[in-house]
């Protein structure tokens, strides 16, 4: 009976495997399509499967018999993003890792997860593909330390963990546009109606503490397209008895999210007042290194930060960085420029004693750096 009941299960899930295989191979083919709007859509719906549609793109742009659908293909596969067999193995065994362990220890394995290529959607893909409640929770959890470190008490006392981290993995000002790009993905594909208002922020261009939209560029377009998917998914999945409306065409859509917004303000509202605690809490223990630069252009790769003075009293001085260093690693995030210093300080605590490389002359010096808190008027 036993054997039976595993064979049924074998052959069930075979069964939706190849039927998912079958979706994805038909979108492939439509990239195609003569129909301009069915390309579009193919494309959308490609995008937002990510990792999972690549071994088809890879064989479309290898074998297809049309140029457009090689053409595409090649597109999508640049804009995926995809992890190396060698490194998604490393990457599940630190996971592994990750799950067992108590809190001190996890902020060691995730400092290993940082420097691997697409490390972050590599964990949004998991969380999305998780199977149970429980499943969903760890993945968010790890997805949260990784970027952020250990998650505020208020994200532990929800059930739906894995939205309330979504969300703020969202909001949170110093996200990567990566990785904000994944957890908004990763909404459409879990989400519920509470999240329509935070999707929609980004959808209409409102989400004013985001970088990416001090003008329309090639990232902001590619927020709104993913936005809008994560939108239609929610609503799919959530609104059975079409009692939310539908935008009419893609010229509504910008008018329709914004108007969305402020009817579901309410539903966000017991969120976005944790989230202004959580902002103050952050302002009121703002992290602290203690170096200073005369790079005027703080985004310009240089290999990393090169450092002007370290400020006397700060954890840099105790920790011998001085005038010429470049910093090129600290607490496990890679270092090419000045504002990656900026995110890889704001992603620490005061008091956090975190490692750092740093390239001086000839020589590679590894050392410890204590975290401090930014002083008044800094």
């Amino acid at each position: 009976m036993r054997t039976t009941f595993f064979i049924v299960m074998f052959l069930c899930f075979g069964v939706v495997f190849a039927q998912e295989e079958s979706q994805i191979e038909e979108l492939v083919e439509k990239l195609g399509d003569d129909d301009w709007y069915v390309r579009e859509e193919a494309y959308n719906k490609i995008e937002a499967l990510g990792a999972a549609a690549a071994p088809f793109l890879r064989k479309a742009y290898k074998e297809a018999s049309s140029l457009e659908v090689r053409i595409r293909a090649y597109k999508l596969l640049k804009n995926i993003k995809t992890v190396s067999p060698e490194d998604s193995q490393n990457l599940s065994d630190l996971a592994g890792q990750f799950f067992k362990v108590k809190d001190p220890e996890k902020r060691d394995i995730v400092r290993k997860m940082r420097p691997i290529e697409n490390a972050s959607f590599w964990i949004c893909s998991h969380l999305i593909n998780a199977k149970t409640d429980k499943e969903k929770e760890d993945w968010a959890k790890l997805l949260f330390w990784f970027e952020f470190g250990k998650p505020p008490k208020f994200l532990n006392d929800k059930n739906t963990i894995y939205e309330e981290v979504l969300l703020q993995v969202i909001w949170f000002p110093y996200t990567r546009f990566e990785t904000r790009i994944e957890a908004v993905r990763a909404l459409g594909e879990l989400g519920s109606q509470k999240a329509l208002g935070t999707v929609a922020a980004v959808g209409s261009g409102e989400l004013s503490n985001t970088a990416e939209f001090a003008g329309f560029d090639e990232k902001t377009e590619k927020l709104v397209k993913v936005s809008k998917e994560a939108m239609l998914a929610i609503l799919k999945r959530t609104d059975a008895e079409g009692k939310i409306k539908r935008p009419e065409n893609d010229e509504s859509l910008i008018n329709w999210w914004s108007t969305i917004k402020e009817s579901l303000k309410d539903a966000d509202e017991d969120f976005m007042l944790r989230m202004k605690e959580e902002e103050q809490r952050q302002k009121r223990n703002a992290p602290f290194l203690g170096v200073a630069s005369a790079v005027l252009n703080t985004g310009e790769k240089m290999g990393g930060a090169l450092v002007m003075r370290a400020e006397s009293g700060t954890g840099a001085e105790r920790a011998g960085i001085r005038e010429d260093d470049l910093i090129v690693e600290l607490d496990g995030w890679k270092i090419e420029s000045w504002n990656d210093l900026i995110f890889a300080i704001r992603h620490c605590e005061p008091g956090d004693k975190v490692p750092i490389v740093i390239k001086r002359g000839d020589n590679t010096v590894k050392t410890t750096v204590e975290i401090t808190k930014r002083p008044p008027g800094m």
